[in-house]
């Protein structure tokens, strides 16, 4: 499998990764996360890091365990870096525990790469996770 650039992807062995992951990062990578807490239990890197994968997008999906007290400052950051906010960039159903997972992954994935998330193949690695 090959990414946008015509770069080979290749499965790659790393603790907490379960399927194959772009080779690189650059200037370009899309970067999408999640703020939350606790997050740690999260398989929505897995999820999506995936899907760029198997897409050959370059993007990257990280968590990021931020205590109540301080999302409003990490959402400020957000802004002043220039990210997008999911809810304010148009994802309609934003929702709270694991049946969120495929469904909300599936949504912003297309709002940030405006390609659809492999969702059967995702489900099949969520699965796994």
């Amino acid at each position: 499998m090959q990414d946008e650039r015509n770069n080979d992807i290749q499965e790659t062995a790393i603790t907490g990764v379960t399927g194959p992951i772009t080779g690189w990062l650059d200037g370009h990578t899309i970067l999408v996360g999640l703020l939350a807490n606790p997050i740690r239990h999260s398989v929505s890197p897995t999820m999506h890091n995936n899907a760029f994968a198997k897409l050959g997008l370059n993007g990257l999906y990280l968590c990021f365990e931020v205590e109540g007290d301080r999302l409003e400052g990490a959402v400020k950051a957000i802004r002043t870096l220039g990210m997008r906010i999911a809810k304010e960039a148009g994802v309609k159903h934003i929702y709270n525990g694991l049946g969120m997972v495929v469904g909300q992954g599936a949504e912003s994935f297309k709002l940030w790469t405006g390609k659809e998330m492999p969702v059967d193949y995702i489900k099949e690695i969520v699965a796994k996770a």
